[in-house]
């Protein structure tokens, strides 16, 4: 019989997302995810699959924050949420592509402020 999750879904998938906001899909390794999430690399595959499942987990995530936001009336209700999740993760993942190459704070604002207005 399996151990029962010793462990807060939520809080772990938080704190993987935060690897993947700040390192970006590719030069996320599992043993970052892991370590990230105070857990073993057994239990990240018991509990998510791979990191390919465990980023698409991260992307629902996002989906239904902008949902929320939506059903709020904080995003348009025309704006597709799907297609402005991946959008958003892949301008944040550029961001960070961008920061690493040329770290001008004003240039990086600006596209971040240019990004935003899709929420518009």
């Amino acid at each position: 019989m399996a151990r029962p999750r010793e462990f807060d879904r939520n809080l772990v998938l938080e704190k993987a997302m935060q690897v993947f906001w700040s390192q970006g899909y590719e030069a996320t390794s599992l043993t970052d995810l892991a370590r990230s999430m105070g857990l073993s690399k057994s239990s990240l595959y018991d509990t998510f699959g791979s990191k390919h499942d465990l980023f698409l987990e991260f992307i629902n995530d996002i989906h239904r924050l902008l949902t929320r936001a939506q059903d709020k009336g904080e995003i348009a209700a025309d704006k597709d949420i799907r297609a402005l999740a991946r959008f958003l993760t892949s301008t944040v993942n550029g961001i960070m592509v961008m920061g690493k190459a040329d770290p001008d704070r004003a240039r990086l604002e600006d596209i971040a402020r240019t990004a935003l207005k899709v929420l518009d």
